[in-house]
């Protein structure tokens, strides 16, 4: 193993330690408040615990403690409740997401989804911080709530009309991405000057578009190719639909929306590959990415610094991108 590897596996072992140990601490928090809030009702209680992510390294609540690392924040462990509350929005957000992909209402999803954005609400009445600080951190929440809402209506706009333009798709990048609020509530609880807090938001807003745009490309190496198969538009198709040969490009309209056999999901991964529709997916997220770390320099180098600079390259590199690299 040369130098660099042996760097990378050590950044990686790290970075992952990381995220384990957050979790080590957020976990038994949420279960603790699904228990207390929803505990009467044993079904509920346990269909939230189905629901939420227990036992694995967990990104989000994770970069609220980066930023309030980063931002000088000495003491995570004050700050679990607000970690907590971040992962339990987004697996809120993730129960509608999987009832919007069945096509239907699902009552049981729906009332998930609903009580854990109602854990957010309790969770914060945790934390011991000023009146102008918890009204900051609510207000970051509900931007992130109406963020979100727009990238919706801009999927839905685009998928409807099969747009391909760029800027709407950038709009619905910005939109989904969490990092930016995430980063900006760690900020805040830290303790952060207003102006440290909007450059550390800027940070955050470039990593979480550069997931989104990766997320978007390394989805061709998942099975069953959902975006595509649903209809979505999203980086990689729009540039394979302008930019693959002719015959390519009728294969891809034609299956675009469409149930796929395992033979055609192959055939359109490979298309996707060799037109460099997912090339260009990860070097716009590369390109994110080097203009969050130019940020980062205003920072002093630290071990949170590191974690933040590791976090950016796994939109270059996972086992979705390894998949595809074998239809090169």
């Amino acid at each position: 193993m040369s130098q660099a590897s042996r760097e990378r596996h050590s950044a990686r072992k790290a970075y992952f330690a990381y995220l384990r140990q957050t979790a080590e601490l957020v976990d038994p928090y949420v279960q603790a408040h699904i228990e207390k809030q929803f505990g009467q009702l044993s079904w509920l209680r346990d269909l939230l615990l189905r629901q939420y992510r227990f036992g694995k390294p967990q990104l989000r609540p994770a970069t609220v403690r980066m930023a309030y690392e980063l931002a000088g924040g000495d003491d995570w462990q004050r700050i679990v409740s607000a970690c907590a509350a971040v992962e339990a929005k987004d697996t809120g957000y993730y129960c509608f997401d999987q009832m919007l992909d069945i096509s239907g209402i699902s009552s049981s999803l729906l009332m998930a989804g609903h009580c854990f954005q109602e854990m957010v609400r309790t969770m914060l009445d945790d934390l011991d911080y000023t009146k102008e600080q918890m009204s900051a951190i609510r207000c970051l929440f509900h931007g992130l709530d109406l963020a979100n809402m727009d990238g919706v209506r801009i999927e839905n706009e685009m998928a409807k009309t099969h747009s391909m333009n760029l800027e709407m798709y950038f709009q619905k990048a910005a939109g989904y991405n969490f990092w930016e609020y995430a980063f900006g509530i760690g900020a805040v609880l830290a303790g952060a000057s207003s102006e440290r807090v909007d450059l550390i938001k800027r940070i955050g807003r470039l990593i979480g578009m550069a997931y989104i745009v990766a997320n978007d490309a390394w989805e061709f190496g998942k099975d069953y190719l959902q975006d595509f198969q649903s209809g979505k538009m999203t980086l990689p198709i729009i540039y394979a639909l302008q930019n693959a040969d002719l015959a390519d490009m009728i294969t891809l309209k034609a299956c675009h929306g469409r149930g796929l056999t395992v033979g055609l999901q192959d055939e359109i991964r490979q298309i996707m590959v060799k037109c460099g529709a997912i090339d260009y997916g990860k070097q716009n997220a590369k390109e994110l990415c080097q203009q969050a770390l130019n940020l980062l320099r205003e920072f002093e180098d630290s071990r949170v610094r590191q974690m933040i600079e590791f976090s950016t390259t796994t939109t270059q590199r996972n086992r979705y991108f390894d998949k595809l690299d074998t239809y090169r």
